[in-house]
């Protein structure tokens, strides 16, 4: 075997080793790809974490430290750094979640508007790599400007 063939083998055999690491089985017989030292990868499986909704491709926890009350995290189970790499069909079923999600925090917080963001990478104020959607609910006279909701919310 030639150089050029060990080289392609050892890369493809390093490929299906990671692969198989990066596969963590469901209760619901679902297999999701996650990175071990990501913290939103780690949550579906934490019986202590509290999911406030599921949907088929993501799931959705309140914030822990909203800037308003009422603010949530919508999370694709599969691990993607941003938005800008998720597929297509994920980012669709996001948003479907982020329209049904308004649904339940209109019933519990009465909003008067939102705020609904999404950080790609380091520099745009994103602090974990995993891709997550902001749905920051906003009040009459909460007298927060655009620019204090968005740094708020990437300090997080």
């Amino acid at each position: 075997m030639n150089r050029k063939n060990i080289l392609f083998f050892s890369l493809l055999i390093f490929l299906i080793n990671c692969e198989e690491k990066s596969k963590l089985e469901l209760s619901q017989n679902k297999i999701i790809e996650y990175k071990v030292d990501c913290l939103f990868c780690k949550i579906p499986q934490n019986k202590e974490t509290i999911i406030y909704a599921k949907f088929e491709h993501c799931f959705v926890i309140k914030d822990i430290k909203p800037v308003s009350p009422g603010h949530v995290l919508v999370i694709p189970y599969k691990h993607y750094d941003n938005w800008l790499v998720t597929p297509e069909h994920v980012q669709i079923g996001i948003v479907r979640a982020i329209n049904e999600i308004k649904k339940l925090l209109d019933a519990e917080y009465h909003p008067d508007g939102y705020n609904i963001g999404i950080n790609c990478g380091p520099l745009a104020g994103q602090t974990v790599m995993h891709l997550h959607v902001h749905v920051m609910p906003r009040y009459k006279g909460d007298n927060m400007t655009l620019k204090q909701v968005y740094s708020n919310s990437a300090k997080q």
